[in-house]
């Protein structure tokens, strides 16, 4: 499977790192996990060898799609969210470029 990201395929030529969000109808031709009916914590993802990039959806309260270059599933972290079946903040897992986008988002923000 070859994945073509324009823009993380750019960057992998100059060896630079990148990771994002991508939205569902960019996936074309990837058969990824249906997760919209999963428990919060679930993860799909696919992997291409050929250009090192890795595409994950996992499930928040709605599905998130992640593009990344220099990051992967594992390891798999813990992260609170509030629930509102049980009224209280509870532990999902979290794929290790989630938890990455997040701790790094702050930066490029201000550019935009």
């Amino acid at each position: 499977m070859t994945f073509t990201f324009n823009f993380i395929s750019i960057i992998s030529q100059y060896e630079t790192g990148g990771t994002g969000t991508i939205c569902i109808n960019r996936l074309k031709g990837c058969a990824m996990a249906d997760l919209s009916k999963s428990s919060r914590g679930t993860c799909d993802y696919a992997y291409d060898s050929a250009s090192h990039i890795v595409l994950i959806r996992w499930m928040d309260s709605k599905p998130v799609s992640l593009v990344s270059n220099c990051n992967g599933v594992n390891p798999l972290s813990k992260a609170k969210h509030w629930s509102n079946a049980a009224k209280a903040k509870i532990e999902i897992d979290q794929p290790l470029v989630v938890s990455q986008y997040n701790k790094f988002i702050g930066g490029v923000d201000p550019l935009d």
